[in-house]
């Protein structure tokens, strides 16, 4: 029991030293802890509830090659942490603004994980790429970062096996804006 509390203590501490990028933050809740890489599945679905100026993003794309396994996805500026219910629909951020995106992935019954890319003012950066493992029985999830610059961005979903994403394939592609 010793061996694994220092174990953990050893992770956290190298998780802490990971390398982010100058221009962007990026992160997800993780049970109330210190926001990591990547994101945990929520057990309830990132339905839109009504806000005082909802904008609709884009969701299920009809040609992209995994379309069939993120069915939806939507940007916000708000989501409920606890549910992963989207609350506040958005396609426009301010640089530093928190930008989330959310997700109902049907893996076909099949564990899986999303890929996400993020590009700015048509560049993608690596450092800004979040992987998320995926179970069937919990198919919502969503990531979230702050732009640390203003421009046209976008964010790509990929389907895949693993979290290492060899095997990706493209699902959904949404576009935003950060201004300053």
């Amino acid at each position: 029991m010793v061996l694994g509390g220092i174990l953990l203590f050893v992770i956290y501490f190298l998780a802490q030293g990971l390398s982010s990028h100058s221009d962007v933050t990026q992160g997800s809740t993780n049970s109330g802890t210190t926001p990591v890489a990547q994101t945990q599945p929520t057990t309830a679905p990132a339905t839109p509830t009504p806000a005082k100026t909802a904008i609709a993003t884009p969701t299920a794309s009809t040609n992209l090659p995994g379309k069939d396994y993120i069915v939806t996805a939507q940007m916000a500026s708000a989501v409920d942490e606890k549910t992963g219910k989207i609350s506040q629909p958005e396609t426009t951020f301010k640089v530093n603004e928190q930008v989330f995106v959310a997700w109902q992935a049907d893996p076909h019954g099949k564990a899986g994980a999303v890929c996400l890319q993020w590009t700015f003012n048509g560049q993608h950066d690596k450092d800004t790429d979040v992987q998320v493992a995926m179970k069937a029985s919990y198919p919502y999830s969503y990531s979230y970062f702050y732009p640390g610059i203003a421009g046209p961005a976008s964010v790509e979903l990929y389907w895949a096996s693993t979290t290492d994403c060899t095997d990706q394939v493209l699902a959904q592609k949404l576009d935003f804006t950060v201004s300053e």
